[in-house]
């Protein structure tokens, strides 16, 4: 089982392309769903294939819910686990990270 975050409407890091990429594949699935010609069933399962490997490879993470750390018994642990999970995909520099 995989989770992916996954947030086009989120703050824009530089995903803009990968998000193009997403959207591009699901209208080409669509297209070949609605054309139904020879090969309509592997060429769908081709861009599937390459949606999963986008996907897999940009997106994975492993995100549980949001309440996966509650049960932490040491709080600096958890507190540290909990922002690492919501801020490992923007820019931040060590200065930034030991402000907070």
């Amino acid at each position: 089982m995989c989770y992916f975050d996954c947030h086009s409407s989120k703050e824009d890091n530089g995903l803009y392309l990968l998000f193009d990429q997403i959207r591009q594949l699901l209208v080409e699935i669509l297209i070949a769903h609605y054309q139904e010609q020879d090969g309509s069933v592997l060429e769908i399962n081709s861009l599937i294939y390459k949606l999963v490997t986008l996907l897999i490879r940009n997106f994975k993470t492993t995100h549980l819910g949001h309440n996966r750390f509650i049960e932490m018994k040491d709080d600096r642990i958890r507190d540290i686990l909990t922002f690492i999970d919501k801020n490992y995909r923007k820019q931040m520099s060590f200065e930034e990270i030991a402000k907070r």
